[in-house]
């Protein structure tokens, strides 16, 4: 039986990740399960009677049998001791972020001068401890990154590189063949696919609508933006809007299905970084791939999502060098190149996502991956005594909550 994990109760990228992998799977005639809450986006969003369910309670950890495997996300390299028993059943994690095993201080603690001081120390020895599991998880086949800007970020910080690629897919049942003509003469429509977080989506976001209200006058046309998605972010997002943006913008909040599909097929221009750029590009929708970044970002350039290489689906805004920037755009040149060679645009967006990011590939690399993983829980265990000390307050401070 093939497991995937990833509790979470909210939708986001990952979370659709898994319940997409999971019914690939499952559609191809393996055996597949999902380990939950009851509460759980993930588990609630498995509609196929196929997929068994497996659902955590209290305190309770999930036995797996020694011919299982579990796959979930890098992120959770110090946590699955936690939910699960130890045994031999096989781990196959997936980095879908490239920070997912790059060490860190949480936020809390981070952003106390005082704390990055004090803890300065023991973050030298725990790095020290943290590339030897890694290098343990890459020996034995259990670890793929979904592309190669994660591959930068680990030997950039590590001196270590990912053996392969699992590149981020969506389900070939997504792609549409409409031909949707820019329509001229009415405003330009846009839309920005995407939770809207505190971290590493907003700033992105932000500038974006701040370059559009600068150039607003460059259009012929007036201009409309929808923002597809929710999360911890959006009320501040809100408040940004109505102080600093002064063309139309309207919050759907999330969308699903047709729903979903109708807004990406009438837009004329969408704007998105990892699975949600996917989606819009299927939907035969010009695409601008948007990179990331952890702070306000002050100057930024743009790109297709056809530019991109690698399978890269957003890159680190702090760590562009002169050549990438060079090869980026300014937005009236993107906008411009949508004007006069809009087919183009759609069809070299949807064509890009076909070739590197449709099921029917990543299914076959997946099921090679899952064969050679060799890492297991028992594994894990081992080394779950070097785990980093806000790893372990997480945990008991969940099972305490978990009490109550």
């Amino acid at each position: 039986m093939i497991y995937f994990f990833y509790p979470s109760s909210i939708i986001g990228g990952a979370e659709n990740l898994m319940v997409n992998t999971a019914n690939l799977l499952c559609n191809a005639g393996l055996s597949v399960g999902v380990v939950d809450f009851k509460n759980g986006w993930v588990v609630n969003n498995i509609t196929s009677p196929l997929i068994k369910k497996e659902y955590l309670y209290k305190n309770k950890k999930i036995q797996l049998d020694e011919k299982d495997v579990l796959i979930t996300t890098a992120n959770y390299i110090y946590k699955l001791d936690n939910y699960f028993l130890e045994s031999d059943a096989r781990v196959l994690f997936w980095v879908v972020q490239p920070y997912n095993v790059i060490l860190g201080l949480p936020n809390i603690i981070s952003e106390n001068k005082i704390f990055q001081v004090l803890l300065s120390n023991y973050m030298n020895k725990q790095k020290i401890k943290h590339i030897k599991n890694l290098k343990l998880i890459i020996n034995k086949n259990s670890i793929v990154s979904m592309d190669s800007e994660c591959d930068r970020i680990l030997n950039y910080n590590y001196s270590l590189n990912y053996k392969y690629y699992l590149p981020i897919f969506i389900d070939d049942s997504r792609f549409t063949q409409l031909n949707v003509l820019f329509k001229k003469n009415n405003a330009i429509e846009m839309v920005w696919l995407g939770r809207i977080d505190l971290e590493f989506k907003i700033h992105i976001l932000k500038k974006l609508l701040l370059d559009l209200n600068l150039y607003k006058n460059f259009f012929n046309t007036s201009l409309e933006f929808n923002i597809i998605g929710e999360g911890p972010g959006l009320e501040s997002l809100k408040s940004f809007v109505d102080e600093n943006i002064e063309f139309k913008i309207k919050f759907l909040g999330e969308l699903r299905g047709d729903d979903l599909s109708t807004v990406l097929v009438q837009s004329d221009i969408g704007f998105a970084m990892g699975t949600s750029a996917l989606e819009i590009a299927a939907k035969k929708t010009p695409t601008v791939l948007l990179d990331f970044s952890y702070n306000e970002v002050l100057d930024y350039k743009y790109r297709w999502i056809f530019e991109t290489d690698c399978y890269v689906l957003g890159r680190d805004i702090d760590f562009l060098t002169k050549v990438d920037v060079k090869n980026m755009k300014k937005l009236e040149l993107i906008f411009s190149e949508l004007i006069d060679n809009n087919k183009m645009v759609a069809e070299s967006s949807f064509n890009y996502v076909l070739e590197n990011h449709s099921s029917k590939n990543v299914l076959n690399l997946l099921e090679d991956y899952v064969i050679n993983a060799e890492l297991t829980i028992r594994d894990i265990y081992q080394y779950r005594s070097t785990k980093p000390f806000w790893n372990k307050i997480w945990y008991y401070l969940m099972k305490f909550r978990r009490y109550l």
